[in-house]
Parts: C-alpha cells; structure tokens; sequence
C-alpha cells in the first residue's frame, strides 16, 4: 500500500501577504510611537492614541468574523476561513500592537 501525502492544496500568498503588511504595519506605529513619544505634542498624542485602537480593533475584527469582515467591512473580497494561519495571526498582532500605544507623560498620578 502506497502512502500519498497531500501537503496543501491551498495556496500560501495570501498568508505571507498579510504577515508582511502586518509587520510592516507594526514596525510604522512603533516608528511613529517613538517619533510621538520625543515630540511632546499632547494633539499628536491624541490623535496617535486613537489611531493605533482602531488598528487593533480591525484584526480583532479579521480574527472574530475572518471572510465576513474582510468583505463587508474592508471591502477585500478574499475568503481567508480556511487559513488558520492567518486567524491567530490577526489575533497576535492585534495584542502585538497594543505595544505601539504612546506613553501618557501629560497625567501625572501623586
């Protein structure tokens, strides 16, 4: 009896597509983070605060719904259900970006 093994029969571009923009992405806010940190500027640091939440939210919202929020929300008509891969994916980076927050030297706790 002859043991055939099937590797995958689904394609592996769009996993490596969405872990670079995903660490593209990282590596930005975490530039950004540094630049808003040395500036001082508290509407930079407002803005900023805003922006990186939003970001995380969307790849909560890629791991919770995967292909119904890519295509209903994002507009990207892709079914990424299957790749496992890039569901616990979105779930790491959206607590990898977290890492990204600015830090808060306008509040000063006595």
């Amino acid at each position: 009896m002859e043991n055939d093994v099937i590797l995958s029969t689904k394609s592996w571009l769009p996993v490596f597509v969405y872990y670079g923009i995903s660490i593209l992405l990282f590596i930005l806010l975490y530039y950004i983070k540094l630049v808003v940190d040395k500036k001082m500027k508290r509407p930079l640091f407002i803005v900023y605060t805003f922006i990186v939440p939003i970001i995380a939210a969307l790849q909560f919202g890629i791991f919770y719904h995967g292909y119904n929020f890519l295509r209903d929300i994002l507009f990207i008509n892709y079914d990424i259900d299957p790749y496992d891969s890039i569901m616990y994916g979105a779930l790491f980076f959206a607590l990898l970006y977290c890492l990204a927050m600015p830090r808060n030297k306008y509040v000063k706790f006595v």
